[in-house]
C-alpha cells in the first residue's frame, strides 16, 4: 500500500520524475523502485509517466539506464508505452550521438510486433542512416542481428550507394558489413566496384581501400569467380598502386603476398 502511494505521488509530477531520472543519485532511487514494482500494477503507471520524457532520457547516459531497466525488468504489456515511444522517436534517436546507442539497446530489448515495426523503419531509412555519423551505427547493429530477410532488404536498398559510402569513415563500415554478412550484399558491392571507374581512387582512399581489401578477402573464400572478376578489374592499376600505401595493400592481396 505504501509503495502504491509513493508511485501515485510520483506520477502526478512527470516533469520531476524526468529530472530525477536524469540525475545520478535520483536515478538510483528510480532504478530501485522499478525493481520493486516488477509484479505490481503500479508499474504500468510508472512507465506511462516515464514515456512523457522518453526522448530526453534516451539521449542522456544516466536517463537511459532508467528506461533500459524498464525494458529489461518489466513485462511486455507494461513496456508497450515505451515501445511506442521508441518507434515514434526512432529517427531522432538514430541520428543522435548518444541516442543511437540507446536505440540499439531498445532493439535488443523490444519484442513482438513493435520490434518488427522498429526494424522496418530502420531498414526503410537505411540509405539515409548509412550516411549519417550516428545513424550508421544503428544500420550496422541491425545487420549484425543476422536476420537474412532484413539484411537482404538493407543491402538491396543500398545498391547504387556503395561506392560513395566506401569513401566515408562511417559508411565504409556499413559496406564492409554488407560484404561480410550477406552473400547478396557481397555480390552487390563487388558488382558496383567492377563497374566503377573509381577503382584506382578507391584503392588509394584511406577508407575505400579497406572496403576493397574486405571484398577481396571475402570473395576469395566465398566466391572464387567473383574474386577473379574483381582481381582482373584491378590488373590495369597494379603497377600504379604497388609502390604507395594504402593501394599497395590491395596489390599484395591480389598477388597473394602477406600483408
Amino acid at each position: 500500500m505504501q509503495l502504491q502511494l509513493i508511485v501515485e505521488n510520483i506520477i502526478l509530477r512527470p516533469h520531476s520524475l524526468k529530472e530525477a531520472a536524469l540525475n545520478q543519485y535520483g536515478s538510483y532511487s528510480i532504478l530501485k523502485l522499478i525493481r520493486q514494482l516488477k509484479k505490481s500494477p503500479s508499474a504500468l503507471k510508472l512507465t506511462a509517466a516515464l514515456s512523457t520524457g522518453f526522448y530526453e532520457l534516451m539521449i542522456n547516459k544516466t536517463g537511459k539506464r532508467v528506461i533500459t531497466q524498464c525494458l529489461v525488468g518489466l513485462d511486455y504489456k507494461t513496456n508497450e508505452v515505451l515501445y511506442g515511444e521508441a518507434i515514434r522517436n526512432c529517427m531522432s534517436l538514430a541520428t543522435h550521438p548518444e541516442g543511437c546507442v540507446s536505440l540499439n539497446d531498445c532493439i535488443n530489448c523490444i519484442t513482438g510486433d513493435h520490434r518488427q515495426y522498429l526494424l522496418s523503419i530502420i531498414s526503410s531509412n537505411s540509405v539515409f542512416l548509412s550516411y549519417d555519423p550516428s545513424g550508421n551505427f544503428v544500420v550496422q547493429h541491425v545487420l549484425g542481428l543476422h536476420n537474412h530477410d532484413l539484411t537482404l532488404d538493407i543491402c538491396t536498398r543500398l545498391r547504387g550507394n556503395y561506392i560513395q559510402l566506401s569513401t566515408t569513415q562511417t559508411g565504409s563500415h556499413v559496406v564492409e558489413k554488407c560484404i561480410r554478412l550477406s552473400r547478396e550484399g557481397m555480390r552487390y558491392v563487388v558488382e558496383e566496384l567492377i563497374k566503377s571507374n573509381k577503382l584506382l581512387e578507391l584503392a588509394r582512399d584511406q577508407f575505400g581501400n579497406y572496403v576493397i581489401q574486405t571484398a577481396l578477402k571475402t570473395t576469395k573464400v566465398a566466391d572464387t569467380d567473383l574474386y577473379k572478376s574483381l582481381a582482373r578489374a584491378f590488373q590495369p592499376h597494379l603497377s600504379t598502386l604497388q609502390y604507395r600505401k594504402p593501394g599497395k595493400y590491395v596489390v599484395e592481396l591480389i598477388r597473394g603476398e602477406d600483408i
